[in-house]
């Protein structure tokens, strides 16, 4: 397994790429946290967009899903959690299994780059936890979106 300095710079820049924040398990920020280090872990999250009632990726959109599955499946990630949503708009059963064809659109392409299949949790969530934004052309386009998140394990 290799760590990631040791990944070649187009992995490295993937995981730039996509937002990676410090958390701690269990503990809050603050003096919690520092109180914890032990449990201090490396975090990846990374979304891509979809096109209204759309369960495919453009070639942009595949490619980058690609390079953090080659990322992920060099890395100590644990558990990888592919998480499909939709916007507001259509019936709600509609939205629930068009979110679960787009996070299986994204659990094919990690796997595919060579993330194992048992390491991936997949989770339609329709327009349920829709994100808070204007119910605007670009509002609406940002909760159309598969969210992959990654522990690291120290």
């Amino acid at each position: 397994m290799k760590t990631i300095g040791e990944m070649s710079r187009p992995l490295r820049q993937a995981l730039l790429l996509a937002t990676c924040a410090v958390v701690a398990g269990g503990a809050g920020a603050g003096e919690g946290a520092a109180a914890n280090a032990s449990a201090i872990r490396t975090a990846l999250t990374a979304s891509v967009r979809f096109g209204s009632g759309e369960a495919q990726l453009d070639d942009a959109a595949i490619r980058y899903v690609a390079a953090i599955g080659v990322a992920l499946a060099n890395s100590s990630a644990g558990m990888v959690t592919v998480s499909g949503y939709t916007d507001a708009h259509g019936p709600g059963a509609f939205n629930l299994a068009l979110s679960q064809r787009r996070a299986e659109a994204v659990r094919q392409i990690l796997e595919a780059a060579g993330v194992d299949p048992s390491r991936i949790q997949i989770e339609a969530n329709g327009e349920w936890f829709a994100q808070s934004v204007a119910e605007t052309v670009q509002g609406l386009a940002e909760q159309r979106r598969v969210v992959i998140h990654a522990e690291f394990v120290p």
